[in-house]
């Protein structure tokens, strides 16, 4: 099975990928229509009957859990995902006493009362029984503490890449969006197909991964991006220009938006979903987006049809399309 779901969770964000054997979460946020754990994962892990750890016996395996960073609409659904999940690898911008400082976050940055970044900061810590890296205690595990499933790094089909903590602390400019600019930036091969999961990242974040991740730079520059799971759910203020003007051609072949519109009382200068994306100068258009014609160069969740996106790479081709949660959930049960 080769299957990308993007949740429709509102305000929020959170994807679910499986790669034959290997499942993979992006982000946990969750609206009040829909909890990506209790609406989707835990009925999934039921009726296929996912592995259970043997660490935590009661709950489910889950290869690797990624929290892109600890804004609440990327980690809102952490305690029910912990009740019944276990990730064999658990990754996201943290404190431990056991990285390189320059990986620690500032916990004073974050609200220090919300309970779900309280939650993802234990799990990440010793109370969690976690440890940095791949937990071997090595010197690169302290150097490199965020880390992809050794696994899956060995079958090159997914990259990590993002600024320490402590880079986006004393640049003054990424330090204006401290945690937008440290999110994970997840670069995923299937098929021969690149997407890129962004998360929140600004678009001075991405410029700064550009220039200083050269291997990043590389591989979009050579093989471009074919699906793009645009930064902070399309909004004007986060559009990557960057990003455009260094990968193969300049565009994408679709650009995938997690609904975000813009609430009058926000004090950040915010728009709804920035047009560009919708524009033939940024995508190429995909062709294989069952009958949504309307959608060629951009595909968003839909907050008023109450779908999902689903690209399903079992196909010759990939195909994308928008399912309820019903059909979303059949759609990964299929064998």
């Amino acid at each position: 099975m080769k299957k990308i779901a993007i949740f429709n969770v509102g305000g929020a964000s959170a994807a679910y990928v499986e790669i034959n054997n290997h499942k993979l979460i992006m982000d946990l946020g969750r609206s009040k229509e829909f909890d990506p754990v209790l609406n989707f994962l835990l009925p999934l892990a039921q009726k296929r009957g996912f592995e259970k750890s043997l660490q935590q016996p009661k709950k489910f395996v889950i290869s690797q859990a990624f929290l892109s960073h600890l804004d609440n609409d990327h980690i809102a659904a952490i305690h029910e995902f912990d009740e019944y999940f276990h990730p064999q690898y658990l990754t996201a911008p943290c404190d431990h006493p056991k990285q390189n400082t320059l990986f620690n976050i500032i916990r004073n940055f974050f609200d220090s009362e919300n309970r779900n970044v309280t939650k993802v900061l234990d799990l990440m810590s010793e109370v969690g029984g976690r440890a940095p890296g791949h937990g071997t205690g090595s010197q690169e595990d302290i150097d490199q503490p965020l880390v992809i499933n050794r696994f899956l790094s060995q079958e090159e089909d997914i990259e990590l890449h993002h600024i320490p903590a402590g880079i986006c602390e004393k640049d003054e400019v990424l330090k204006e969006h401290y945690a937008n600019n440290m999110s994970l930036v997840i670069l995923l091969n299937i098929d021969g197909y690149n997407i890129l999961f962004t998360g929140d990242i600004m678009d001075v974040g991405m410029q700064y991964l550009i220039e200083n991740k050269p291997t990043f730079k590389e591989r979009i520059t050579k093989e471009g991006v074919d699906f793009l799971v645009v930064p902070h759910h399309g909004l004007t203020t986060s559009f990557p220009g960057s990003l455009f003007n260094t990968i193969k051609n300049n565009k994408v072949k679709l650009n995938i938006i997690s609904e975000k519109k813009a609430v009058k009382e926000e004090t950040e200068n915010r728009s709804d979903v920035d047009s560009r994306y919708s524009d033939p100068e940024f995508s190429e258009g995909h062709k294989i987006i069952n009958g949504l014609k309307d959608f060629q160069h951009s595909i968003m969740t839909s907050n008023s049809l109450k779908t999902h996106i689903l690209i399903d790479f079992d196909s010759e081709q990939p195909i994308v399309k928008r399912c309820t949660t019903e059909d979303l959930l059949l759609e990964f049960l299929k064998t």
